[in-house]
């Protein structure tokens, strides 16, 4: 009976093989399928990363072709700055070749006459014809209120001096440099200081100051005297000076420095804000920016109160060009300027040296015109009024 049983199932067994195999051998197909997939997809895995790596190698080309060529721009940059720099050097070199011989030229038609140099360059320029109408009108008005200034100096014991184009224009001609339309005074800071006070009851001149609150110049504040209630704005620039030792400089810029940039801070949100608000903008100008600038500029200035150099125009973002030594300054002499005698630096030709350097060199702003936009000098009607104004009184 066992024997019949396991012969029954051996013979299911043998009749079940034949469905085994179809089962094995779909299985065998699929995964040859599966096979044939994986290496359709390592194939084309192989070839992206055979391109990636291609692109690679082309950026990397491309990389080294454009360093390369930044390099060649480079070495093309410097070779051009040293062009420029050789063209700029001869440049020169021709231009002063040129002067020297406009000078000797202008000797050779002097009539035999023999001068040296330097006084052939003096007439020169104080025979320089003068501007036009308007400009010359702008003089008088300024002759006038120097005159006046060094009056009310005279008077109260004031020191000043000329400076900058104003000393120049004396040094050079006695009077004005022909295009120039302001005047430029320094005082030490004591005196500007008593000078504020002795000008406010004057019944001919005023001071007006004008701040410069923005980038790049500004801060900075410049006082201007001008005629009272006259319609228009001509003006003396006074530039108040302070002392200094050259042991204090550092110290003193750093002082001056950090003032700026607190004031710039202070002031940045409200110009903003003033840019959208006129009369916001306005507010500044005549009350806030004073009350925040007139301290700054004090505590500058209370880094020097005595030395052996003078700063003039510490109220101005370009004062550390000039550090003066005190006895280029003092004792002060007086010079000829349009006919007044007024006070000048000791030693002038020094102190013009450190500003303009060769200042008989002939000048590269003729007519210049400088404050005529700023200051309405080139509109009609501020012409008309200065010429009345002259015409009136018989200057």
């Amino acid at each position: 009976m066992n024997y019949l049983v396991k012969l029954r199932r051996c013979f299911q067994i043998l009749g079940s093989l034949p469905i085994w195999k179809a089962e094995a051998d779909e299985k065998a197909i699929r995964i040859e399928r599966q096979n044939e997939q994986l290496l359709m997809q390592t194939g084309e895995q192989s070839r992206s990363f055979a391109q990636l790596a291609e692109n690679v190698a082309q950026l990397q080309t491309c990389q080294q072709k454009q360093n390369a060529r930044q390099e060649q721009l480079a070495a093309q940059i410097h070779e051009l700055n040293l062009q420029h720099g050789y063209l700029d050097t001869q440049q020169q070199k021709y231009a002063k070749k040129n002067e020297d011989l406009f000078w000797l030229t202008l000797a050779e038609c002097s009539g035999g006459k023999r001068r040296s140099m330097r006084q052939m360059q003096r007439d020169f320029f104080a025979n320089l014809p003068k501007d036009d109408e308007a400009i010359k009108n702008v003089q008088i008005v300024i002759r006038e209120i120097l005159q006046g200034f060094a009056a009310i100096c005279e008077r109260n014991g004031l020191t000043y001096w000329l400076s900058c184009g104003t000393l120049l224009g004396a040094v050079r001609g006695s009077g004005f440099i022909p295009w120039d339309d302001d005047g430029d005074i320094c005082m030490p800071r004591a005196d500007f200081e008593r000078f504020e006070q002795i000008i406010q009851d004057d019944p001919d001149f005023q001071l007006a100051y004008y701040y410069i609150v923005g980038y790049p110049d500004g801060p900075a504040r410049m006082a201007k005297l001008q005629l009272r209630n006259a319609g228009f704005s001509v003006f003396l620039d006074i530039f108040p000076c302070d002392d200094t030792t050259c042991s204090m400089r550092e110290a003193a810029e750093k002082e001056w420095w950090t003032a700026r940039q607190t004031l710039r801070e202070n002031l940045d949100a409200a110009l903003h804000q003033a840019q959208m608000n006129p009369q916001f903008r306005e507010a500044i100008l005549s009350t806030a920016e004073r009350q925040v600038v007139d301290p700054v500029f004090r505590q500058a200035a209370d880094v020097c109160r005595a030395g052996d150099y003078v700063i003039w125009g510490r109220d101005l973002f370009n004062y550390n060009l000039s550090w003066m030594p005190k006895d280029w300054v003092f004792p002060l002499r007086e010079i000829t300027f349009e006919g007044l005698t007024v006070k000048c630096p000791n030693r002038a030709e020094d102190y013009l040296k450190l500003i303009y350097g060769d200042y008989y060199r002939l000048p590269y702003d003729i007519y210049g015109d400088i404050h005529s936009g700023a200051f309405g000098y080139g509109d009609i009607d501020t012409q008309k009024k200065i010429a009345d104004y002259v015409n009136a009184h018989g200057a």
